[in-house]
């Protein structure tokens, strides 16, 4: 008898659609996954949360950071993706039209080939006519880019405001808490995080397009007291026993157990 099998879906669609694939599922006991927002389709689903590694030993008492930039920044990957779900398309889109921020990161200065094979292995995977909308900026490198970053979080903590586009709109990955820890706070574009268990003040949220993403980024930048707001909302919920929910250590320890569990029914 073959040994009970689960799979642990970390990433969406629009960036590993190998293990949303029917004929994989199928094959496994249970899937756990990190967003009540994931329809796997499977029977039989568990939920964890994205583990957050090591932000409680970056973070500081001081919320009043000195910044050696002025404006805001988008540390993220020029990835493509032609599925439905993906908003890759925005970050292109605000990295090449807005003049409030630098922009860093990986395949952003590609070159053609790199970019020309990614394109199509992306292509192959979603077939479909709206591969010039969601390719666009794709195979130009914007004029505010700075380069790769050692260190997200040292990176961001120069900046006053920080851009976070989550891979697509229904998970809450790491990226949130490293503009927190970091003191830069966020523009969060992504689900309600409430939906999460987090609290809706640690960022602003703003619809998935240019317009109020730029609006925002100037509302905070001329705003202290309101970049204060933020900043103090996400210290405080940091520190608290809440966020241990989301630590890397808790998180790890619950999933293991479960998958554990979930194994030894499947043999018993």
């Amino acid at each position: 008898m073959d040994k009970p099998r689960v799979l642990i879906v970390w990433e969406p669609p629009a960036n590993f659609g190998k293990q949303w694939r029917r004929v994989m599922q199928a094959k496994h006991r249970k899937v756990f996954k990190p967003s009540n927002l994931w329809n796997t389709g499977h029977q039989k689903t568990g939920l964890f949360n994205w583990p957050q590694g090591g932000i409680r030993e970056a973070l500081h008492s001081n919320v009043e950071v000195t910044k050696s930039q002025s404006g805001a920044c988008l540390i993220l990957s020029n990835k493509i993706s032609f599925h439905a779900s993906e908003i890759y398309s925005l970050r292109r889109e605000l990295a090449h039209r807005s003049t409030l921020i630098d922009v860093y990161g990986m395949n952003w200065n590609a070159g053609f080939f790199v970019r020309f094979r990614l394109f199509f292995v992306a292509l192959a995977k979603n077939p479909t006519f709206s591969f010039f909308w969601r390719g666009r900026y794709f195979f130009t490198t914007p004029k505010t880019y700075k380069g790769r970053v050692e260190d997200k979080i040292l990176t961001h903590s120069k900046y006053l405001v920080s851009i976070v586009i989550e891979n697509s709109p229904d998970y809450v990955s790491e990226k949130l808490f490293d503009c927190i820890v970091s003191k830069s706070v966020p523009i969060y574009v992504g689900p309600p995080l409430t939906d999460f268990g987090i609290p809706r003040e640690l960022a602003l949220t703003t619809k998935a397009n240019f317009e109020d993403i730029e609006g925002a980024i100037r509302l905070l930048l001329m705003d202290e007291q309101l970049r204060k707001k933020y900043l103090e909302a996400g210290y405080r919920f940091m520190n608290s026993n809440e966020f241990t929910k989301h630590s890397n250590e808790n998180v790890l320890l619950e999933l293991a157990n479960a998958v554990c569990h979930e194994i030894e029914l499947g043999i018993s």
